[in-house]
């Protein structure tokens, strides 16, 4: 008897695993696809309404501003009402308002109806964020979860290249077709997207454990949201490299006009190749230190060394060059870090809820980003630079601090309301 159940309990065992694996393979599959969607979107939507349909630049600011705003405010709601319904259906129900959004972009010929398109598309990216995310949280073991952040993280950077590279070919191609093909190009993908994650082996909640309702745990873990805070000045990153960059080469250093693309080029470059396989190594509280004062380091000297870019002419492109690697070296190992500390402690009960409060980290970055670091590099220059490294370095210190007193005395998960 003894045998036989032995025999039963590995044949369970095998299945779950056979399925988890499925699911993450699947998972990260929608997830490339998905960030190839919002490539194409946020690449493509700016220049179609402001160069095509023919709306001003303050109509078109006003509506990202709008619907950006609404996704911040929107996500946790999303993230519980998953947790509430099921991982899976959310997904679905999210990737099949992609497409609704990417055809009210098709149809729209004035400012309501891409209002419209603009505000969906961001709520439902930033919905989907979480729920993708705590997809694949759900589905491995805690001691997995940061590698398999990392996995998420290159997929997202490349569909998201993958999704610049068909908005520059409609923007060359130009005409008002290249456009539209675009918009019904990335609603296909989105409906693979949803296809897929309608797919997976993912039993009802229901039938696996009771039905938790845990209320706003995560804004009541105060361990994660003091996290997150310090989270969203590391990932001020992401704007300045994708945002604070590009504008200080072209309105400060006047460098040569390949050298911001470049910039963006080699930073994808280097996440693709090196933020998984770095990742995984963090696999302790202590290592998660060491990462995180490493990437403290190297977003201070990053932000220092593009800083004085401005101060030497003649040196200025490889001064760039080189404060791209930095930063982006800094990204990858405060990042790794970071994903540590914030996710190996996290309860399974509501995992969207924790993924999106995590989101909001991101989203609050790029918000301060154009409107805190921006301002201050161009108009203090290099001083600026080096107190905006200053403070991601200083939360990237913090949070070191803080994996250091988890690998001293470990804390124990969060228990929930019943």
């Amino acid at each position: 008897m003894n045998l036989r159940w032995k025999f039963t309990l590995r044949r369970l065992s095998m299945v779950v695993m056979a399925a988890s694996r499925t699911i993450l393979r699947r998972a990260y599959l929608a997830q490339g696809l998905g960030s190839t969607v919002e490539g194409i979107g946020l690449s493509t939507a700016v220049l179609y309404f402001s160069g095509h349909v023919g709306l001003s630049a303050e109509a078109v600011g006003g509506v990202l501003a709008f619907a950006t705003t609404a996704a911040l405010v929107l996500v946790l709601p999303i993230g519980i009402l998953a947790d509430r319904i099921g991982l899976k259906r959310a997904a679905v129900g999210l990737g099949t308002l992609v497409v609704a959004a990417f055809a009210a972009y098709a149809l729209a010929r004035g400012l309501w109806l891409y209002a419209v398109g603009a505000t969906l598309f961001m709520i439902t990216q930033a919905g989907l964020g979480a729920v993708r995310q705590a997809i694949v949280a759900d589905n491995v073991d805690a001691g997995e979860r940061v590698r398999a952040r990392a996995v998420m993280q290159t997929l997202i950077n490349a569909g998201y290249g993958l999704g610049t590279i068909v908005g520059a070919l409609a923007a060359v191609i130009g005409g008002d077709a290249a456009f539209l093909a675009a918009f019904v190009g990335a609603a296909v993908l989105a409906l693979g997207a949803a296809a897929l994650l309608a797919s997976l082996p993912i039993r009802p909640r229901a039938t696996t454990a009771p039905r938790v309702r845990p209320g706003l745990v995560a804004l009541r873990d105060r361990r994660f949201t003091g996290i997150c805070a310090l989270a969203t000045i590391v990932l001020l990153s992401m704007p300045v490299l994708s945002m604070l960059l590009p504008l200080w080469i072209t309105q400060r250093v006047h460098a040569p006009g390949w050298v911001a693309p470049a910039t963006l080029g080699v930073n994808t470059l280097i996440v693709i190749v090196t933020q998984t396989r770095w990742t995984s190594r963090v696999s302790s509280d202590a290592r998660a230190a060491r990462s995180l004062a490493l990437g403290a380091t190297a977003l201070l000297a990053g932000c220092a060394v593009i800083g004085a870019s401005g101060l030497v002419p003649a040196e200025a492109v490889a001064a760039l060059l080189a404060g791209t690697v930095l930063l982006t070296v800094g990204e990858i190992t405060a990042g790794a870090g970071l994903w540590h500390v914030a996710f190996t402690r996290m309860p399974t009960t509501a995992p969207a809820q924790y993924q999106a409060v995590y989101g909001m980290a991101g989203s609050a970055a790029r918000v301060l980003g154009p409107l805190a670091a921006l301002p201050l590099v161009l108009a203090a220059g290099v001083t600026g630079w080096v107190i905006l490294g200053a403070v991601m370095a200083v939360a990237a210190g913090a949070l070191a601090l803080l994996a250091m007193r988890d690998h001293v005395a470990p804390m124990a998960v969060p228990a929930l309301n019943r």
